[in-house]
Order: C-alpha cells, then structure tokens, then sequence
C-alpha cells in the first residue's frame, strides 16, 4: 500500500480556494480536481494496450481503453469490444466508464450520444487529445489538458470511425 500523499490536503484546499475565486462549484473541484491535476481514475482512448501506444481519436470504435489510476500510476488495457458494432457503441463504451469507476475521459473526438452518457453519469472528458499515451498522462499531471463540455462538434456522427467498408 502506498503511502498517504501528505499534500493531498493542502492541494485540496488550495483547489478549493481557487474555485470560490472563480465563482465555480466546490462540489465539482473536489471530485473533479484533474484541472489541478488530482488524484483520480480515468480513462485514455488507445490503439495499443501499452502506455506507449497513440492515443486513439474515437471513443466508441477506440481499439483499447487504458485505465490509469493518477494515485498509484498502476494501469489496465481493456481491448474494446464495441469496435465493429452497428450502432450504440458510444453509449455502450461510456456505460463501460461509469461500471469501472472512471471520474474523466481523455479522447480525441466524443460522439453527442456518449457524451450525453459520460454527462449523466457525471464523467467529465477532454477531447482534442493526441499523442503517446504516456505523454497525454503527463500533460494530464501537469494540468496542460482542459476540460470541454459536450460533443467534440456536431460533424461526429453516428458510426464516425467505421471504415467505408463496414457501414
């Protein structure tokens, strides 16, 4: 068992004071502080199962996710199983997020049906994200990555990812 971080406090609090300064939601920095790079377990869209594999563009047809516990720095590659399905698979791969306990997504594009279930089950994401795998999680810790709300933009649609071939 690793030991407890003695700055988990003082950075809690300083979140906190830093949300009443920007008139936000205490409730949302606590649970939610990766603006502040916090401990958390989230979630990278990978075409590998490594952490140096690129970070994959979809979120639903993702080859693999790889959960990543910021605390411990201890992973697990899931290989999607959603990736050659007909429809739903957004919802399908963000339903999979809410069972494992992910508290934020990392992705490059976010299709407006996952993203209506990562929101419901109060996932937050970052889309726009590109890179090795190992290199997003340092930008994450380093607070380079911002939050943006909703769907990456209304062109992702339904089936977005699939080749030509499959649709």
């Amino acid at each position: 068992m690793r030991p407890a971080d003695p700055l988990k406090k003082e950075r809690r609090n300083c979140c906190v004071k830093k949300c009443l300064q920007n008139k936000q939601s205490t409730r949302n920095l606590i649970y939610g502080t990766y603006i502040l790079g916090g401990n958390m377990k989230i979630c990278i869209t990978s075409e590998g199962k490594e952490l140096t594999s690129n970070l994959d563009p979809r979120f639903g047809r993702a080859a693999y996710f790889i959960f990543y516990d910021t605390e411990t720095d201890e992973f697990e590659a899931l290989a999607n199983d959603n990736t050659t399905g007909m429809g739903g698979v957004g919802i399908q791969s963000g339903q999979l997020m809410a069972e494992k306990g992910v508290e934020l997504v990392l992705t490059g594009n976010l299709g407006p049906n996952a993203a209506g279930v990562l929101e419901q089950a109060g996932i937050k994401a970052i889309t726009g994200v590109s890179g090795k795998i190992e290199e997003v999680i340092e930008n994450y810790k380093k607070g380079n990555l911002k939050e943006k709300a909703g769907p990456t933009n209304p062109s992702v649609t339904s089936k977005f990812g699939m080749d030509k071939k499959d649709k």
